[in-house]
């Protein structure tokens, strides 16, 4: 992976202590190792003692969880198998940061939204501070914001109107493929990225049945083709699959015709990031990756990731999903992931352990 795409750590690090050397008496973020270390010892302590305001003062702001003997703070849980958010250390926030950049280069609110689940104190200061000083992000191309915004159309059920776009990737194919198909279900955002040799109604019926055994077909399928070509395109997945039964949508609908075209612009600016980080041009390798991160951001439209709109939680990457990546990198089977949720303590003076 090519690492000049992303901001030199000493550079970041130089920047960001001068911005806390101003804050000094105003500092509730950032803890270096010491100050990490000193909460973690008066955490355990009032733990023990719960008593007095001070004692319940810092229980109410930090539990310890313990986690294959490595000690770190957290927001204090309910109960030990809820979801733990921890306090990251000063050393530890530009791998943090990185690690929710991704090699698609996230912007400011959705790094915000992969770093909330997990960590407490990733703040939009050291964001904005990473994304300032990003080679990648600087050849990012945006598109302009539209002046006119429509009102979106109303449909209560998922997958009941998905929209289909061709992007035309002709000057630089991949091998045979020359155009990705975008699929998108219009509620919840939820993409779908296909790689075509052709754009023939028989290319796209082909991909689109692939999507709809996994995940349903819909009632109402939109393309921006013209009415003959969606209806061939839908006679053809009915001759392959008698039971199905759709309407085209109508042509050239503004309201879902204008999301799509943001999710064209957004899936080539993002593929062209994966396919510099990764140093290759093989575009149709980066589909699945990219429409992954898709998923997983939160949609500024609908206020959650398409991901969690379409299956009601946020999609998870493994054991990263929940605990810092160090504590879990060297963990191989089963047996050994059964043993460290087993050995999980939390500190808050109720003697909780281990993952029920």
């Amino acid at each position: 992976m090519a690492t000049q795409n992303y901001p030199e750590k000493e550079a970041f690090y130089k920047k960001l202590e001068a911005k806390i050397e101003k804050k000094r008496m105003d500092n509730a973020h950032y803890f270096d190792q010491d100050q990490y270390n000193k909460f973690i010892r008066e955490t355990k302590e009032a733990a023990l003692r719960r008593h007095g305001t001070r004692d319940f003062r810092r229980l109410h702001r930090f539990n310890v969880m313990e986690l294959d003997g490595e000690e770190r703070l957290i927001v204090p849980v309910k109960k030990i198998g809820d979801q733990p958010r921890f306090y990251a250390r000063i050393d530890e926030l530009y791998d943090i940061i990185k690690e929710a950049h991704s090699d698609m280069h996230k912007g400011k609110g959705r790094i915000i939204a992969a770093c909330k689940p997990k960590w407490k104190n990733i703040t939009q200061e050291a964001i904005l501070l990473f994304l300032s000083l990003c080679p990648g992000c600087l050849t990012k191309v945006r598109a302009q914001k539209r002046g006119l915004t429509v009102k979106p159309m109303v449909f209560k059920q998922s997958n009941a109107r998905v929209q289909v776009d061709l992007i035309d990737m002709q000057s630089s194919p991949d091998g045979p493929y020359k155009y990705i198909m975008n699929v998108q279900d219009h509620l919840t955002k939820f993409t779908h990225l296909r790689p075509l040799e052709r754009k023939t109604q028989e290319n796209v019926a082909n991909g689109l049945l692939e999507i709809f055994l996994s995940f349903g077909a819909p009632h109402v399928l939109q393309t921006d083709n013209g009415r003959e070509f969606t209806n061939h395109v839908i006679k053809s997945l009915s001759e392959t699959w008698p039971e199905l039964k759709m309407v085209h949508g109508a042509p050239r609908h503004s309201q879902s015709q204008g999301s799509v075209e943001r999710s064209n612009q957004d899936v080539q600016v993002m593929l062209n990031q994966w396919m510099e980080t990764n140093q290759t041009t093989r575009w149709a390798l980066g589909l699945n990756f990219v429409a992954n991160q898709k998923n997983r951001s939160i949609h500024q439209g609908i206020g959650r990731s398409p991901a969690e709109a379409m299956f009601g939680r946020p999609m998870e990457v493994g054991l990263t999903s929940r605990y810092p990546s160090g504590l879990v990198q060297q963990l191989e089977t089963e047996e050994e992931l059964e043993e460290f949720l087993a050995n999980i303590k939390i500190h808050d003076g109720k003697r909780r352990t281990g993952i029920t």
